[in-house]
């Protein structure tokens, strides 16, 4: 959300009888749409997407621009921009990344699974 909002935590977001702040998020297919929806039903708010992005640089994009409220995912070392204030949503479900692919490992899908392996030990 923009650094300007009176908003301080998520939660004070579930707490109002309606959230007038556009959701822009992922489509609601992917993963970290899906959950967010999932947990925002357990918690008996109805706030549905208003726009849906292509990717979480263009929902930062539409943030910073006043368009509404994002979600994202928290990328280690990632920076958001200026004007842009990050709500933690800390009891929400984590992320899993996987890998697929087709047919037999190649020494570039190797190298990668394990620099990806490497990289999720140091960051958990």
């Amino acid at each position: 959300m923009e650094k300007s909002s009176r908003f301080q935590a998520a939660s004070e977001l579930w707490e109002l009888d309606k959230i007038e702040e556009s959701l822009i998020c992922l489509p609601a297919t992917e993963s970290p749409a899906r959950l967010f929806l999932q947990e925002l039903r357990k918690l008996g708010v109805d706030w549905f997407p208003g726009i849906e992005a292509s990717s979480t640089d263009l929902i930062e994009t539409y943030v910073a621009n006043g368009l509404g409220i994002g979600l994202s995912v928290a990328i280690p070392r990632k920076s958001f921009p200026a004007n842009v204030r990050v709500l933690p949503l800390p009891d929400f479900p984590t992320i899993t990344i996987g890998a697929l692919w087709r047919g037999k490992k190649t020494l570039l899908v190797e190298a990668f699974l394990a620099e990806s392996k490497s990289q999720a030990i140091t960051l958990g």
